[in-house]
């Protein structure tokens, strides 16, 4: 048995016209639609040679509960510094508007803010804009991978997913025949995620700051710390 993985799964609509003319109405005399993506596109290819294959994937929506687990968990963090620090947060509407996330950005930075956290996918390329342009102190944390050297001495660190341990050990539950279906948490204490610091050369972070991150890592590894689910 062989499993595949596709990390960005797809439904691939084909139509059938009899002839296709310009400024003019064609209708379509047949549609097929198939699941596509490069693991499933593989799986297809392992059935065809006589072989069997399992296909996994994700399927995302715009709202979802990461994104509030997130908010919460950074605002969270912030009040536990015990510093004088105003936050917020706002919402582009959509993974796919980074002319919106840049506006969001922008609005954000002229009214004092200089630290901005993007979870929104496509949307934060117009992130990066706002703060490259903004120039210093203006910050941006890196969200999924390390993103220091996007805009290199604006991203001191980011939370980091380590997608391939996630996965590994989910298929490894799939082959022993132990994985359970239903919603899964998993963290630092799985090793599923993590902050990523930028190397030095890009962006010096002070020890001191590394070490009181290290502290709260470990706090919430041993379970001393809870990580709020909802904003607060």
């Amino acid at each position: 048995m062989i499993y595949t993985v596709t990390l960005n799964p797809a439904l691939d609509k084909t139509v059938e016209i009899l002839s296709f003319t310009v400024d003019s109405v064609n209708r379509i005399t047949q549609m097929r639609t198939d699941p596509g993506g490069k693991g499933i596109n593989v799986s297809k290819v392992i059935g065809k040679l006589g072989s069997k294959s399992i296909a996994t994937g994700i399927l995302g929506g715009a709202e979802v509960g990461d994104n509030i687990r997130n908010i919460a968990g950074f605002e969270a963090g912030v009040r536990a510094t015990g510093k004088d620090v105003e936050y917020t947060h706002v919402y582009v509407g959509s993974f796919e508007d980074p002319t919106k996330g840049k506006e969001l950005a922008n609005t954000l930075i002229q009214e004092g803010y200089d630290m901005l956290l993007e979870v929104c996918a496509a949307s934060s390329m117009g992130i990066r804009e706002a703060v490259k342009e903004a120039g210093t102190p203006v910050c941006m944390i890196g969200n999924c991978v390390d993103e220091s050297e996007a805009i290199p001495g604006q991203v001191p660190f980011s939370t980091f997913t380590n997608y391939r341990n996630f996965f590994y050990s989910c298929m490894e539950e799939v082959a022993q025949g132990q994985f359970e279906t239903g919603v899964i948490f998993r963290g630092l204490k799985e090793g599923d995620v993590d902050c990523v610091f930028a190397k030095d050369e890009t962006m010096k972070v002070p020890q001191e700051v590394k070490d009181a991150v290290q502290e709260f890592k470990q706090k919430i590894i041993d379970g001393e710390i809870e990580p709020p689910m909802e904003i607060q």
